[in-house]
């Protein structure tokens, strides 16, 4: 007799138990879509502010090659025009 009443007590603490669960999970769920929009919204905002960042980078190369070119280049020449009057008698 004792035995069937522990084993009754013991099954509905765990069903209470379980059904408690069940009713925390559900809220956690809600609290996770409800959250989603936000998180949805940040990470559209990390895209954007890591092609930014890209984007300036590579102009900032792209500047940095034209400049390198507009000038290395010109004062090549330069210096070629200088040796060549150098060399002129």
């Amino acid at each position: 007799m004792s035995k069937d009443v522990y084993m009754e007590t013991t099954h509905d603490k765990h069903h209470d138990l379980h059904h408690h669960d069940h009713h925390l999970h559900h809220d956690i769920e809600e609290l996770l879509s409800s959250a989603e929009p936000s998180q949805t919204s940040l990470r559209n905002i990390a895209m954007k502010t890591l092609i930014a960042f890209a984007a300036f980078i590579v102009s900032c190369v792209l500047i940095g090659v034209l400049f390198f070119f507009l000038f290395g280049t010109g004062e090549r020449a330069a210096h070629q025009k200088a040796l060549q009057d150098a060399h002129k008698p």
